[in-house]
Order: C-alpha cells, then structure tokens, then sequence
C-alpha cells in the first residue's frame, strides 16, 4: 500500500513537469516600455478577434492568458499617450518576459502669446492676427542685427538702413503708430520718426512677439497699427556659467562689430549680462557713396533673478548708446537729417508671488525708462 501511495505520488510529479513548459506556452509574459526605456503602466492589453485583455502595472509587467489552439496571434496595445500598435505573438513561448515598445504621442505645442491681452492666453484663441518669431528660429537664423530677425514674422518689414535710423514697420504702417515693448515695458522717443530697437542684441532675445491688429484698447493710440514685444533672456537657476562673444567685418560700409555676453547660476540666483558695439562707416551703392549711412551704437543689457519656492524676483537694465545718426540719402549733403546721438534706458523689476494656492499668482512690474537726444 505504501509502494502504491509513493508512486502514485512520483507520477503526478512528473506529469506536472511534464505539463509545465505547455502551461508556460500558454501565458504571455510581457512588459509595455516607451522608446526611451521607461516602464508605461496603465496599457490595455489586447487579443485581436478573441477574447481577453489586461493592463500593465506600475512596472509595465503584465500577464495574459492564450488559448491553446492558436500557434499565431495579434496583440494591440493602447494607452492615452502613445500611439496604438499591433504586435505579432507565435508560439513556442519562452519562460522569458517578451518587451512591447510604444512610440509616444506627442502633440503639437500650442504657441502662448502675452502681448495679445498682457497674459498667456493660446495663439488660436486670440480675435488678433499675431506672430511669434521663435527662439529655435532666432538660433537657426544667427541674425547680425534686430531687423534681420523681426523680419521672420509675417507683415513686418524695416524702414530706414543703419544703427538708431532703422524702424520697424507692420503691415506698411510705422514710426508713432506700432508700439515697440521690451518684455512688456513701452520704449519712447522724441525723434519724428518715433522710437526703434535697433541696438537690441539679437543675441540676447529669447522670442519676439508681434501683433498685426490695432491693439489700442490695450496699449493706447500709438499701438493703433500693431505691437512688437522683444522678450529677453530669462537665465534660469540650473545655468552653469559660460561666457560667449563674436567680432564681425563688413567690406561694404567697414562694419565693426563686438559681442561679449556671461551668465550663470548660484544659490538660486541666475544673472546674464551682455554688452554690444558696433561701429560702421558710409556704405556705397552703385551710384556712389551714400552720405549719413554710417553710425555708432553701443548696448549693455543685464539681468539678475532670485528664484525660491514662494516667489521670483528679477531686474533688469537695458542702455542703448547711439551717435550719428542719420538718414541715408543721396541728397543728404543738401538736405540732411542728422542727430548728434540719442540715448535709450529701460529698468525694470518684476515680482512673482507663488504662495496664493495651487492655481492663483500675484505678479508685479514696474518699469522706467528715461529718455534722450
């Protein structure tokens, strides 16, 4: 009896051993990663034309039973943010964990314009026409001046040629009827042709921002045929330190120019400071040389901004330099229009408060900007 038991026994082992490899062949261990390798949980796992489905955990792990006819067999993955897939599953399966990747869905980024109502709102939202000259586009075009990348954005065109005499213009109007701002702060001038950012650094821009629709409501009767925003480079507290500069020669007019710029980070206090030159001399064209094109400009912009968890604080300065300036004609010589230099200041100091809950900030801004020939 006890021989009988104890084979009994041995034999339903082995039938299990047996059977095993079959049971293993019939469970799908799998695990759902995103291209870059990180586990995706929450997919819904499932068997095309037959019965059965599973989510993958926090791991991505999961396991899915299959029916024992089948040799060939159809998975679809789903999940909120990769694209739907189909995989092929054939039999024999291994003890091993077989890896589904997904490609993730990205959608396309919606463009945030501040000028439109002087807060974020979405680009399509907005009753104006407006642009955005991007910072992927400011980086790809390396523009020399500011007009070579203001330019970029659709209706906007320069008037003049040559340092300070450079203004921009919208959709044909300009001088006193475009409104130019620098991060949301206005730039004045008293000279007839109305204010310019020509001794902007292109280099230290981080987007531009056009309206192309009278914005008077917002901004006055001098934003009556649109607004430009030059938005500057905000230095975050994760900068590490570098310092970049370029020298430039042209041939045409004997353009010389000098960039020197550095930023960083420490503590949770970023900075960025900049500083700009440029000296050039009459240019010619095919008629001769044009009298009152040369100029001489300077720039040297900062900015300094304390981050913490409640609040961020920044100030800036901005000081624009310009001498001879004139405007290009051939007849200048006999009617000229010249200034002897005109002098552009902009401070400004911005504070962020945080701790107003999870959805409510407290923003502060207060600008100056003394002004004169």
């Amino acid at each position: 009896m006890r021989f009988r038991l104890s084979a009994l026994i041995t034999l339903v082992i082995f039938m299990i051993i047996l059977s095993s490899p079959l049971i293993a062949q019939n469970i799908l261990k799998g695990r759902v990663l995103s291209s870059t390798g990180l586990p995706v949980s929450g997919a819904r796992i499932t068997l095309l034309n037959l019965a059965g489905s599973t989510l993958s955990d926090d791991q991505g792990y999961f396991s899915l039973e299959l029916p024992a006819a089948e040799k060939r067999l159809k998975v679809r993955i789903q999940h909120p943010d990769y694209f739907e897939q189909e995989f092929l599953v054939s039999r024999p399966l291994g003890p091993e964990t077989v890896s589904f990747i997904l490609t993730p869905f990205i959608p396309q980024k919606e463009e945030v314009v501040v000028t439109a109502t002087r807060f974020p709102e979405p680009m399509a939202s907005l009753p104006a026409a407006s642009s955005v000259v991007s910072p992927v586009t400011i980086e790809e075009k390396l523009p020399a001046h500011i007009t070579d990348i203001v330019q970029e954005a659709t209706g906007v065109a320069s008037l003049g040629s040559g340092g300070f005499s450079i203004v921009p213009s919208i959709r044909g109007l300009a001088r006193r009827r475009i409104l130019l701002l620098v991060d949301g702060a206005r730039l004045s001038s008293d000279r007839r042709t109305g204010p310019n950012a020509s001794f902007l650094n292109p280099e230290d821009l981080d987007r531009i921002e056009v309206l192309r629709s009278p914005s008077s409501v917002y901004y006055g009767s001098d934003a009556i045929g649109g607004v430009i925003n030059f938005m500057t480079y905000t230095p975050t507290a994760e900068d590490h330190f570098r310092v970049k500069g370029n020298l430039k020669y042209g041939t045409v007019n004997e353009e010389r120019e000098v960039n020197l710029a550095f930023s960083g980070a420490r503590q949770g206090l970023a900075y960025y400071f900049s500083l700009r030159n440029d000296e050039a001399g009459n240019y010619r064209s095919p008629s001769g040389e044009i009298p009152l094109s040369y100029f001489t400009q300077s720039s040297l912009f900062g900015k300094v901004v304390k981050y913490s968890e409640k609040r961020e604080i920044s100030a800036s300065f901005l000081m624009g330099r310009g001498i001879n300036i004139g405007k290009p004609a051939s007849n200048s010589d006999s009617r000229p229009t010249w200034y002897p230099r005109e002098n552009q200041n902009l401070f400004q100091l911005a504070w962020k408060e945080k701790s107003f809950g999870p959805k409510a900030q407290l923003n502060f801004h207060f600008y100056l900007n003394p002004y004169f020939l």
